[in-house]
């Protein structure tokens, strides 16, 4: 069910918020068309009632009404298979493992102007699960979902954020990670 979020000390946790509230959920259609893909993250606009979610299993930005979970606009920058839907012993929706599986958008950041997805673009079968899950690139979108420029590192990241002009990072290199920051200049 709905339950409060709460704090943690120490060994004791205690409420401080109310139950969420239900934006979009297995029910939503915008959601389960892919078997549920996995969401590689959710960001906010700062201003507009609008969501983005990165798909990790699709391979799609969507951005979505915050009030109904309708889709307003979305973008798949690669083809990309889908990976096969298979129902759980609970009779949930799963996707199915193997070789068709791949990594889509990773993590998410945003400001009033930009989304920025970090994109792995890997097949399971080149994945290093030793790692956690890196790219190289990051696809620059507006908040229309029209793909703006695709920024590549040279290095995987794992994850981003983005605020003033500034893109941030956690960079591997031969298996060690570091938090990189790089300025970039997105078109206006």
């Amino acid at each position: 069910g709905d339950h409060m979020y709460a704090r943690s000390v120490g060994d004791s946790a205690y409420p401080v918020g109310a139950a969420p509230e239900l934006i979009l959920g297995s029910s939503a259609r915008e959601l389960t068309r892919w078997g549920w893909s996995y969401v590689g993250g959710v960001v906010r606009h700062p201003f507009l009632r609008m969501l983005a979610i990165g798909y990790r299993d699709a391979g799609q930005m969507t951005i979505v009404k915050l009030d109904n979970g309708k889709e307003l606009y979305s973008h798949r920058p690669v083809p990309w298979k889908l990976p096969e839907a298979r129902t759980d012993a609970r009779g949930q929706p799963v996707l199915g493992a193997g070789t068709d599986l791949k990594l889509g958008f990773i993590d998410l950041a945003a400001d009033s102007l930009y989304v920025l997805g970090l994109f792995a673009n890997r097949a399971e079968r080149d994945i290093d699960f030793d790692l956690p899950p890196i790219g190289n690139d990051v696809y620059v979108y507006d908040w229309k979902a029209r793909l703006l420029e695709v920024l590549r590192f040279e290095y995987p990241i794992s994850s981003i954020a983005y605020a003033n002009g500034v893109l941030y990072g956690i960079e591997w290199r031969e298996g060690l990670p570091s938090v990189k920051r790089w300025k970039v200049e997105l078109p206006q």
